[in-house]
């Protein structure tokens, strides 16, 4: 009864590095300005006459549904087109993850207007590509390799390009998991220091969750945005990370987290940033 579930997630973790790796600069733009990406694209992929229409909702709770749609639609295409997918995919995906039916006339512009508004990302495809056709792996900012030997021998288009979006995805992943590990590192050695109760239960993908003191979990909370504040600056800077070697800087924007905590899954809260 004294303890509650505390579960931090990293924020549109991967978008962020893909935009370090790729150099994307609007995406980086509307990171370090604290945008949200999935309004700018939302933004993009509806027509004008719609998204005044939209704004101009008086009502409060259809306004609000009308723009969750809006974002809804831009997570389709911020989240299955940057490894390359092509508009195909893109129906694929936004059905199987998101609910959303897309036609394949929506689904050519929205890929058409994604990599306009993203320049860089193609240019990345093709760095990418063409170093994991010649090495025969991708590797991440933090040195993990994906060892891609089918590259070589694969004479089929489909699984050609199931491999380029591998090569493509796992430096992405790779790093992602690393991040958060080196987070899970630093708060774990700042518990024991502190000598506060908590203990970390589950890790998947981009979050991290913590069985917690009710006493301790907002100071719990701020050593994990302390912790990611860190590691950013020494990503960004370059640092020696000891098993990871000395890395030269590559991250371009903040990783920052969101928390919930309660005491059960089903009753958990969003956490305010603080200002």
């Amino acid at each position: 009864p004294d303890d509650e579930l505390v579960h931090g997630d990293l924020d549109q973790a991967e978008l962020r590095i893909i935009a370090s790796v790729a150099n994307e600069l609007n995406m980086l733009n509307i990171y370090n300005s604290g945008g949200d990406i999935h309004m700018v694209t939302g933004r993009k992929l509806v027509p004008d006459d719609v998204w005044e229409q939209t704004m101009a909702i008086v009502d409060i709770e259809k306004k609000k549904y009308e723009i969750d749609e809006i974002r809804r639609k831009a997570k389709c295409v911020n989240f299955g087109l940057p490894y390359g997918g092509s508009y195909l995919v893109l129906i694929m995906s936004a059905k199987r993850d998101y609910g959303v039916i897309l036609t394949e006339e929506e689904a050519r512009r929205f890929y058409s207007i994604f990599f306009e508004q993203y320049p860089a990302l193609p240019a990345w495809h093709e760095k990418v590509t063409a170093f994991a056709q010649k090495m025969g792996y991708s590797v991440s900012p933090m040195g993990r390799i994906r060892h891609l030997p089918e590259i070589f021998t694969t004479v089929s288009r489909k699984e050609s390009s199931h491999i380029i979006r591998e090569a493509l995805n796992s430096p992405i992943q790779g790093t992602c998991a690393d991040f958060l590990g080196q987070i899970w590192s630093k708060v774990s050695s700042e518990v024991r220091r502190l000598k506060i109760r908590a203990r970390a239960i589950l890790t998947v993908h981009d979050s991290l969750t913590w069985t917690c003191q009710k006493s301790a979990s907002d100071e719990l909370i701020a050593i994990h945005h302390a912790a990611a504040k860190e590691l950013t600056e020494q990503h960004a800077n370059g640092a020696n990370f000891g098993e990871f070697g000395i890395l030269k800087p590559w991250l371009k924007c903040d990783m920052s987290m969101s928390f919930e905590k309660g005491p059960t899954w089903g009753d958990t809260e969003k956490i305010k940033k603080a200002a």
